[in-house]
């Protein structure tokens, strides 16, 4: 997953369709962050969880 990937769903109605796009614009404003920064930082947090794929 990538920015420019999750910038262009992002845009889609059904993408993510349960969160509010109101409320994590309101988060990056409190965090002073632009929200391609908090995207990119969630994108990032998130492969330090993925698992190994077993083979």
């Amino acid at each position: 997953m990538e920015l420019k990937s999750v910038k262009k769903k992002y845009k889609a109605l059904n993408f993510a369709a349960g969160c509010s796009r109101e409320v994590i614009q309101r988060g990056a404003d409190m965090l002073d962050r632009t929200l391609d920064d908090l995207i990119s930082d969630t994108i990032l947090a998130m492969r330090t969880l993925e698992k190994p794929q077993a083979e």
